[in-house]
């Protein structure tokens, strides 16, 4: 076989690699030798009692080089994977076969009993003793008494998102099943699909599903199959009365006529949805198995999102949308570009570029501190509400909102301020000064 050609060549390489090192070795060891011996003569020529004191450097020997070790070490793993390779093989070739004898047993059993039940009641009492089938005879007889088998298949997609982002693909899975004659499921698959969504239709499913099942079929040792589809499409193409357009599709029913020559019999039947329920209920299980997997392992890693203004990647939950248009940007860059406006004495809008969406108080609580440092020297406390506000908006309004209490007075000369609780309302207010005298000063 070309699993056990492979591994006597492997083997052959690591005994020519291995018998390299241990000459390279020897070589190396006699060159220590000559040159311990020279080292040796030359301190006696300079030195009569040098000799003692020079005997002990002669034993040392080269060790082999770093990248030899190396080249021994991964021919010797190479080694042990293929042989692991190779004794996995032989397990699942064995299990393969003890499945394909099982099958075969109760196929005869069946036919056999199939056989007896229709013999009649005076013939059984008469010569019921002597009846028999051997297996071999089963095995040695014309393809067309062969029993029949049944190979199921449904390929589904789903457009079910599975990541955080909407440009993430959905799921694409294989089911397929091996009956037997009375209908008892023999083999069942079940395994995702490696393929972008927009490559795999639903066609394109399908015949890869059938392409599994066959082989699934080959793997038992069955050579008599029945194909039983719901999809007309891929009934036609299979008997050839169309011809696919499409390039994947048309490799992928290739590789299934091509898959087919190696049955002694293979039908193919169209039959309705009904009939496949078994295999579409193991294709749906296998999507829902494959979204639970994709929801648990996004879960489980960090979501990001990319700020537009510094380029950088952010914590989700550290992206601030701004109230109105829900443009999105990170808490650092809303942070610098709010005290930048505001103190220049403009009202922060959105950052984005042709946007005039204005920036909210209640928008901006996340993203923002309640202060910045620069408003510290001018900051005040209303000592009954507690509330804060700014004592040097300067410029043309009537009046000023001291803190939450709403208590105003008449300055001619101050201005405005929304982003410090400074309102543009005029009313008198007698006691103001009473407020004014029992300001706290933060200084």
């Amino acid at each position: 076989m070309a699993g056990d050609d492979d591994l006597a060549a492997l083997r052959e390489q690591v005994a020519l690699v291995s018998a390299a090192a241990i000459s390279a070795s020897d070589l190396d060891h006699a060159f220590q030798l000559q040159l311990a011996e020279a080292v040796q003569a030359s301190l006696r020529a300079h030195s009569p009692n040098a000799a003692s004191s020079s005997s002990s450097c002669g034993a040392a020997v080269l060790e082999p080089s770093s990248d030899l070790a190396y080249a021994l070490a991964l021919q010797a793993d190479d080694l042990a994977r293929a042989e692991q390779d190779r004794r996995d093989a032989q397990a699942c070739r064995a299990a393969h076969a003890l499945s394909a004898a099982s099958v075969r047993v109760a196929a005869h059993d069946a036919r056999f009993a199939r056989e007896l039940a229709a013999i009649p009641e005076d013939r059984w009492a008469h010569d019921g003793d002597y009846f028999e089938r051997p297996l071999d005879q089963d095995s040695s007889s014309s393809s067309t008494a062969r029993p029949l088998f049944r190979v199921l298949f449904k390929g589904m997609a789903s457009d079910q998102v599975v990541g955080p982002r909407d440009r993430d693909p959905g799921v694409a899975v294989l089911a397929a099943a091996v009956c037997g004659p009375q209908g008892e499921v023999v083999l069942r698959i079940q395994k995702p699909v490696e393929m972008p969504l927009s490559l795999a239709g639903e066609e394109v499913l399908e015949a890869m599903a059938l392409v599994e099942g066959l082989h699934a079929a080959l793997g038992l040792g069955i050579h008599s199959v029945n194909v039983v589809t719901d999809n007309k499409l891929l009934h036609n193409y299979m008997l050839g009365i169309w011809r696919p357009t499409e390039q994947r599709l048309a490799d992928m029913v290739n590789q299934a006529l091509s898959v087919r020559k190696n049955f002694k019999r293979c039908e193919i039947s169209l039959v309705q949805q009904s009939q496949v329920t078994y295999v579409v209920r193991l294709a749906r299980d296998a999507i829902d198995v494959q979204i639970a997997k994709s929801c648990a392992h996004n879960a489980s890693k960090e979501m990001r999102e990319t700020c537009t203004i510094c380029m950088e990647d952010a914590d989700v939950t550290k992206i601030h949308a701004v109230e109105g248009c829900a443009h999105r940007f990170c808490f650092p860059c809303m942070k610098e570009h709010v005290k930048v406006k505001l103190l220049n004495g403009m009202l922060p809008a959105c950052p984005r570029v042709g946007c005039t969406t204005k920036l909210s108080v209640e928008g901006s609580k996340e993203s923002s501190s309640k202060y910045t440092a620069a408003d510290a020297a001018t900051l005040r406390v209303c000592v009954k509400c507690r509330g804060s506000f700014c004592i040097s908006c300067v410029a043309m309004n009537s009046a000023i909102h001291v803190g939450k209490c709403g208590r105003t007075r008449k300055q001619p000369a101050r201005v405005s301020c929304g982003t410090n609780g400074i309102s543009s309302e005029t009313r008198e207010d007698e006691g103001y000064d009473y407020y004014e005298r029992n300001i706290i000063r933060n200084q």
